[in-house]
């Protein structure tokens, strides 16, 4: 009954309530969690190394970890993604493919030169980078600097290798597993004749022998070299020039064009062959449009102003920079008269031809555009004990059949050595006349002889003279040392590569020239007090 009663009391509570508010009342059911988001990640290594975990599915937001490890000569360098740990930790947030990667350890190899060379490193069996892949293996070659080839000996020879390799091989191949240093041993080639500065005065004896058949030896080794002989040049004989002059000029040029095969040449030459009475033809020769030079009349009539004329060489006149082109005077009347003695006319023709082509040669190794400014030139940048020096060797070496005639030939020479005469200066302050030296050539002489010869106050000097005698004796000891081609090879150093006298003498001669002036003076010393008493 009691249940009845407050079904009862509920029942019209509920009704009461509605009678007051009709709202329907909203009953929001509780939501099912929805299930998260799965993604795949892949790890991957490239070669050399591993990572401890190939991935797998995940779901958003799960964490993972991974190492990449290196294996044998390998280093891990950083992930795809940039990561630089090599043990990291991934937050899930797509699909992704993540690699490790890995290189080759790397090992400098250091390659020392000692001397003058290049070696040149070769991969064999890996790329190159900064340093060398572990395992790499390099083949390198030693490579000596062949030096300048008009220079004889000038260059080096390869040695062998010291450091990590041992030997004597050009070519060797290193393996690189470690930090590796190596040097390339290069000495330079000997002087030619085993004739050096330390030796040079002990052999004093020996020398104008060498210099002599150093000679004959080059002439005959440059007419190897293709077109030595290739400078144009012409003849031309006056009406009146008899038969028995300069008939062997085409055999002198040959050899004069061997010698000096390696040098700096002229451009063309022009030989103009007359005796006195032949004046005239030579002048209007001028015009002439195989010859085509007449701005050089002036020239040509100061060189013969009477029957006893002088032989001239010259570059022409008005030529553009950077061209040589050499016209001659060659006159009738060097040696004896038709009733003098027999052969030595040939003699004199070949020696004056022999002395003045060298100094043909030796301008034109200031030819070139750039160095032929008024400030350079061979009497401004050379001494004049070598300007002088340099043409006596050809002079007497080849008008001589045997080296013992040459060297009595240059006792001649030094013993009647001669000087300007003081009383013959000009009124530019040159010297026009000569006299026999007859002061002692002492060291301090020869010495104070080889400082006065450079630079202008040489070629207006007091003793100019000596070039022919004290300046050959320097100029055979170079000959000697360096090769008889060394000498002219300072012209060329000076001339077309624009070094100083200095430069170049240290790169043929191999000391310094303040070095080599005290030795090249006890040599005229030693020499001249024999060859003058």
């Amino acid at each position: 009954m009691k249940k009845v009663i407050l079904c009862l009391v509920f029942l019209c509570g509920f009704l009461a309530c509605s009678s007051e508010d009709d709202t329907p009342q909203i009953i929001v059911p509780i939501a099912t969690p929805k299930p998260l988001a799965k993604f795949t990640i892949t790890f991957s290594a490239t070669e050399g190394g591993s990572v401890s975990s190939t991935g797998g599915e995940y779901e958003q937001g799960q964490t993972v970890s991974v190492t990449a490890t290196p294996q044998g000569e390998y280093l891990f360098t950083n992930w795809s993604d940039g990561n630089t740990d090599a043990t990291r930790t991934v937050t899930i947030d797509a699909t992704k493919t993540i690699t490790a990667n890995f290189e080759k350890k790397k090992y400098p190899l250091t390659v020392n030169i000692e001397g003058e060379g290049e070696v040149l490193e070769e991969i064999v069996n890996a790329g190159k980078t900064t340093d060398y892949n572990s395992g790499t293996t390099v083949k390198l070659t030693a490579v000596a600097f062949g030096g300048l080839d008009f220079i004889q000996n000038n260059g080096w020879d390869f040695v062998g290798w010291s450091g990590a390799v041992t030997s004597k091989e050009q070519v060797i191949t290193v393996s690189v597993g470690e930090t590796i240093s190596i040097t390339a041993i290069f000495k330079q080639k000997a002087f030619p004749h085993g004739i050096n500065w330390d030796n040079v005065i002990n052999n004093a004896d020996n020398l104008s022998e060498i210099v002599y058949h150093d000679t004959y030896s080059t002439i005959v080794r440059n007419k190897f070299i293709a077109g030595y002989n290739d400078t144009p040049y012409k003849k031309f004989r006056g009406p009146n020039l008899e038969a028995k002059h300069f008939v062997s000029l085409d055999l002198w040029l040959d050899d004069l064009f061997a010698l000096y095969a390696k040098a700096v040449r002229t451009d063309s030459q022009t030989f103009i062959m007359f005796p006195f009475i032949d004046l005239e033809w030579a002048v209007a020769l001028l015009s002439n449009p195989e010859v085509n030079h007449p701005s050089y009349e002036t020239i040509m009539r100061n060189a013969n102003k009477t029957a006893a004329q002088g032989t001239r060489q010259n570059a022409v006149p008005n030529q553009p920079q950077g061209r040589l082109d050499g016209i001659w005077v060659l006159p009738a009347t060097l040696g004896p008269d038709s009733n003098g003695g027999n052969g030595s006319l040939e003699i004199n023709e070949e020696t004056m031809l022999n002395h003045e082509f060298g100094h043909q040669i030796q301008q034109a190794q200031w030819k070139d555009e750039n160095l032929n400014g008024p400030l350079r030139g061979m009497g401004r940048d050379a001494p004049c004990f070598l300007i002088e020096g340099i043409v006596s060797i050809p002079e007497l070496a080849l008008i001589y059949n045997t080296p013992e005639s040459y060297k009595n030939n240059i006792r001649r020479r030094i013993r009647g050595a001669y000087t300007s005469d003081p009383n013959t200066r000009d009124e530019l302050g040159n010297f026009t006349g000569y006299q026999q030296l007859t002061e002692e050539v002492t060291y301090e002489f020869a010495l104070n002889y080889l400082k006065d010869s450079f630079g202008l106050q040489c070629n207006s000097g007091l003793y100019y003279g000596l070039s022919y005698s004290l300046g050959y004796l320097a100029t055979e000891a170079l000959a000697a040392i360096g090769g008889v081609e060394s000498p002219l090879a300072l012209f060329t150093l000076m001339g077309k590569y624009d070094k100083t006298w200095e430069e170049a003498f240290l790169e043929v001669y191999r000391i310094p020239w303040t070095e080599a002036e005290s030795i090249l003076a006890e040599y005229i010393h030693n020499r001249a007090s024999l060859y003058r008493n």
